[in-house]
């Protein structure tokens, strides 16, 4: 740091900063930020920027003052962006006194006339107008980790809502409400769902519809549910099942959370999903039953009336109380065996 206490800036950078000039290029010399050339107004301000790689060479590094006006496309109008040309090429000890000079820069010559994000660029084709505005467009950099922990902090924020509201407040879009209505008229069966963004819950991607209940004691073939579920997101169903012959349709809200899918996704659909039980009830829907899957291919299994997976659960431990026990005491232990080196 001792290097950059040194540093200078000419006063004709001061000066310029005030002229009708566009482009500003300077160099450190002798521990002085010095102004090289002064370029007016050339064209458009978007076409002068993207001739700004005829001012660099690839093995000088520069800053590039340019001046932003209305017709640019930033809202800084008015203001100074710095530019840092660093090639890689060049010596490390300049590459050094470059990046750590901007902010010196930048307050010596007074911050208000300053864009306050710089462009750091070493690649000439970086130097345009489209790279820059790109440049300006905030992208997520969060580990799966990370974007678990925020949505964790997120669902603890909504939890203060839900203690006064009751439920988190996720809504239905009106594509997803126009089939649960047919679902409640009784022309559909079964219908899918799946958080979207901005608190809304909407028709699952690639959901597909089924017109005639399935029945529950025992799927197979057509009568599987596993095809209509995505097997990547969670997802929220409501399904209509008939069982044997005379007995009452039930309506059941089946969880699926693969696990597979993002964190993201799973802490999304798991603050979302009393809001969504929420919402079926106002609709009039009455629930029977709820029941969590980790995989689309449980869900044929999982609604099940609960007396064949009962009966089942018997009929194992009576197989399991007529198997014979083995000869002598406790738990089976494990030999270990020491081999003798050959």
């Amino acid at each position: 740091m001792a290097a950059l206490a040194r540093l200078s800036i000419s006063p004709d950078i001061a000066t310029a900063l005030g002229s009708d000039s566009r482009v500003l290029v300077c160099s450190i010399n002798d521990e002085t930020i010095s102004l090289d050339k002064a370029v007016p107004p050339s064209g458009t301000s978007a076409a002068q920027f993207d001739s700004l790689s005829d001012l660099v060479s690839p093995s000088v590094a520069l800053f590039l003052l340019f001046k932003l006006d209305p017709t640019f496309g930033s809202s800084d109008s008015g203001k100074w962006l710095v530019v840092s040309w660093i090639p890689d090429d060049v010596r490390v000890r300049d590459k050094m006194l470059y990046s750590s000079s901007r902010s010196h820069l930048k307050n010596t010559l007074g911050l208000t006339n300053f864009v306050e994000k710089d462009y750091n660029v070493s690649d000439a084709d970086e130097l345009t107008q489209e790279s820059y505005l790109a440049s300006l467009v905030k992208v997520s950099t969060l580990n799966e980790r990370e974007e678990a922990d925020k949505m964790s902090m997120a669902s603890e924020g909504l939890a203060g809502m839900s203690s006064a509201m009751g439920v988190v407040p996720f809504t239905f879009t009106p594509t997803l409400s126009t089939e649960l209505d047919s679902f409640k008229s009784g022309s559909k069966h079964f219908v899918s769902m799946a958080v979207e963004p901005g608190c809304k819950i909407g028709l699952s991607p690639g959901y597909k519809s089924i017109t005639s209940p399935p029945n529950i004691s025992g799927l197979v073939g057509s009568g599987s549910l596993t095809e209509h579920v995505d097997s990547s997101t969670p997802s929220f169903c409501v399904v209509r099942c008939v069982g044997n012959a005379g007995s009452e349709p039930v309506v059941k809200f089946v969880y699926v959370c693969p696990e597979g899918s993002m964190v993201k996704a799973k802490m999304q659909a798991s603050t979302a999903k009393s809001s969504a039980l929420s919402n079926l009830r106002s609709l009039g829907l009455e629930i029977s039953d709820k029941v969590e899957v980790c995989e689309a291919d449980e869900v044929d299994e999982a609604i099940k009336p609960k007396g064949e997976e009962e009966g089942a659960t018997s009929k194992a431990a009576e197989i399991n109380h007529m198997k014979p026990k083995r000869k002598g005491r406790g738990k089976a232990r494990i030999a270990k065996f020491n081999f003798d080196d050959a």
